[in-house]
């Protein structure tokens, strides 16, 4: 199936006998010299150009060394699950309990099962080897459905459908075709599908067959090891194979490693490089995770890689003894996904390339169970009931539910919470949808763990095409609707899309209007520099100064008094008079009252919110269209834009989310490096000594007396 002609010839590139001459010697003088991984890492210069006209020229087809390298140290197996099958998420043994839970507590899982099972047999066509949506529709959807639903029941017509997608896999030379031969994303799902039915089915395979296949499955992994994870002979695709985050090598590790795990043998040798090269790779992955459990792109990017992530993590500590599922990216995983969610799991609180609930949400119960986080599960189970289709294809929920752990309460999760990695904040009144919810940002381009992997790797390339120039900006839930909202998937990213601001029309630091590419310095363009969660309230403070050309300052804090008002403090520091927007949008941004600075954010179904403002300097307020868009087409929002021409502009605003009626704020200097702010509504008198941060790194002084006493020191 695999041409494996000398390594110096493809099937198109051929040298002259002078070229051929010199290609042997060089060769033959390198080999005397040297062994192993390094004689592969040599010859593959020669093998993949032939030279022409002074120039490198690609062969059409890239072909796999002959043999690999044989590893300093073999890696073991678990005692238990050598020669025993199904071994990639559970044994033989826990089939039963599997069967127990399909029929039980997680029969809405195995329902979802069988409502997919009709289409779930072998595709009468090969789209998939040029489409990375029909590779998931087959890999991941349809190959597990069929191999689950067969371990459940036994049924031969799922054990038929099962079966026929190897026998139409075995038969193809390739399982994706063009740019990233056998290892783009559409093989790397079809390896997973790949992979779970032979693990599945392997004890009632034909033996002739089975072996056939796992020799399939393991040419396979080595084509996306080589053709992928090394670039060799490819040299293309290099976007996802630059850093340890980004979801699309966490897909192709899956199909990697559930591969190399479902044919690994102790009795062989020929998987051995590939094992030790599948361990290193979902190490190294590891090693690079947030303790958080974030995605600096998105919550709709970290839904698109998560379950991938999972399923490379998961085998590997069945099969090897690993315990990737133990750190602390994953048991913070749950409460990222879960408070990012708006109350009632109404919506989103978006940022980067982000849009509605996904599908792929299923990783959650595996979190949930190793770590035992009932509340969490409860969350889970919340947002199952209420979107369904967040959680497609129930054969990773069967999978991953723990029927063992009791559901506890969601309403008992944190109202406030912080994401260090993202300088992410969430702050809610409840979780129901009648509450009110809030997010603040504050984070320089792809987060703290990232930047910390960049400068270890001498500042090198790191893909955070999907991060947005949008520091310091918030969203405003109310009214059961997103009444402050985001931009979604944009394209060109602009901060003018978000609800932060603007410098002499300028945005923040950012190359590459449409895809996000590294800039110097990221690191120190934004950072939190206060979080703290009191009885009565929670104040998180911003620093953004340095994500803009033209500031020393932009200080931006929010005071969060849940059943009153929320409060946005703003600090902007230019470097001379400068024209500064701040901006807000929604569906019906509306200017109520310019002379006491009372304006409206409404949503499309009725939602709103009145706020007010005060700052140390006049303004002139209107409204515009947003540039705020998805995929390119606009969004439509109505945007405020309150501009005022200063050095130095200090603002206090104040959010009605709770409908208390007329509210007036006002806001007084009394010194250069102070302000009084005084908010009065009908059921509260709070007077506020803002005491301005000296410089960038400090954090600002606020404390509140009257009706809210706060301090944040």
């Amino acid at each position: 199936m695999e041409n494996e002609l000398n390594l110096a010839i493809s099937s198109k590139a051929t040298l002259v006998k002078s070229e051929k001459s010199s290609y042997t010697a060089v060769k033959h003088g390198i080999m005397k010299r040297m062994d192993g991984y390094w004689i592969v890492m040599v010859l593959l210069i020669f093998s993949a150009f032939r030279l022409q006209g002074g120039e490198f020229m690609q062969p059409d087809t890239p072909v796999l060394p002959a043999q690999d390298p044989v590893p300093d140290k073999r890696v073991v197996i678990k005692k238990e699950v050598q020669g025993v099958h199904p071994r990639l998420f559970f044994s033989p043994d826990e089939i039963p309990e599997l069967r127990k839970l399909a029929y039980g507590e997680g029969k809405q899982f195995f329902e979802q099962i069988e409502s997919y099972l009709p289409v779930s047999g072998p595709p009468d066509h090969t789209k998939f080897l040029k489409d990375a949506t029909d590779g998931q529709r087959q890999g991941l959807w349809k190959m597990p459905t069929a191999a689950i639903h067969y371990i459940i029941t036994g049924e031969q017509n799922s054990f038929n459908k099962a079966l026929g997608f190897l026998k139409v896999l075995i038969n193809l030379e390739h399982w994706e075709e063009g740019g990233e031969t056998d290892s783009g994303m559409s093989a790397a799902n079809i390896m997973i599908g790949a992979a779970i039915v032979y693990d599945c089915l392997y004890n009632d395979m034909d033996p002739e067959f089975r072996e056939a296949f796992r020799k399939k499955l393991l040419l396979q992994a080595r084509r996306m090891y080589y053709f992928g994870h090394m670039n060799y002979l490819n040299n293309r695709g290099g976007y996802w194979r630059q850093d340890p985050q980004n979801n699309h090598r966490w897909h192709r590790n899956a199909g990697l490693a559930l591969c190399v795990l479902a044919v690994a043998d102790e009795a062989r040798t020929d998987d051995d490089w590939i094992m030790t090269k599948t361990l290193e790779e979902l190490q190294f992955i590891a090693k690079w995770l947030p303790e958080d459990g974030t995605s600096h792109e998105s919550p709709s990017y970290m839904i698109f890689g998560a379950g991938h992530l999972t399923l490379a993590m998961d085998a590997a500590d069945h099969v090897l003894g690993t315990d990737f599922m133990s750190q602390p990216f994953f048991r913070n995983l749950p409460s990222y996904r879960i408070q990012t969610l708006t109350p009632g799991f109404a919506d989103v609180f978006c940022y980067g390339d982000c849009g509605g609930f996904g599908s792929y949400n299923n990783f959650l119960f595996r979190s949930v169970g190793e770590h035992q986080l009932q509340d969490h599960l409860d969350a889970t189970m919340q947002l199952w009931e209420n979107h369904p289709n967040a959680f497609g294809y129930g054969w990773w929920s069967l999978i991953w539910y723990d029927p063992v752990l009791e559901r506890g309460n969601f309403e008992e999760l944190p109202l406030a919470k912080l994401f260090p990695d993202l300088g992410l904040g969430f702050m809610r009144s409840g979780w129901q949808k009648e509450d009110v919810g809030f997010m603040l940002k504050c984070i320089p381009y792809a987060g703290e763990r990232l930047l910390e992997y960049r400068e270890e790797h001498n500042n090198s390339y790191i893909n955070i095409a999907h991060d947005d120039p949008d520091a310091n900006s918030f969203l405003l839930y109310a009214d059961g609707e997103m009444v402050a909202d985001y931009d979604a998937y944009a394209n060109p990213k602009l901060t003018s899309s978000h609800n932060t601001i603007l410098v002499n029309g300028k945005g923040q630091r950012h190359k590459g209007e449409g895809w996000s590419q590294p800039i110097d310095d990221m690191p120190n363009l934004a950072r939190v520099t206060t979080w703290k969660v009191l009885d009565n309230a929670v104040i998180m403070e911003g620093e953004a100064g340095n994500a803009y050309e033209a500031l020393d300052r932009y200080r931006r804090a929010v005071i969060w008094i849940p059943g009153s008002y929320v409060l946005l403090l703003d600090d902007i520091r230019a470097d001379s008079e400068s024209e500064i927007t701040w901006l807000i949008q929604s569906d019906n941004s509306q200017i109520v009252d310019p002379q006491t600075g009372h304006y409206r954010v409404q949503a499309k179904n009725g939602g709103k919110c009145d706020f007010y403002m005060a700052s140390n300097t006049g303004v002139s307020p209107v409204i515009g269209l947003s540039t705020a868009n998805h995929r390119g087409k606009s969004l439509d929002y109505k945007q405020l834009q309150v501009t005022a021409k200063t050095s130095q502009w200090h603002i206090a605003t104040v959010f009605d989310a709770w409908h208390k009626g007329e509210i007036e704020v006002s806001l007084q200097e009394k010194s250069p490096g102070s302000a009084v702010v005084t908010i009065k509504g009908s059921d509260f008198l709070d007077t506020l000594i803002w005491e301005y941060a000296p410089d960038q790194q400090s954090p600002a002084v606020i404390s509140i007396s009257g009706t809210h006493p706060v301090s944040s020191e």
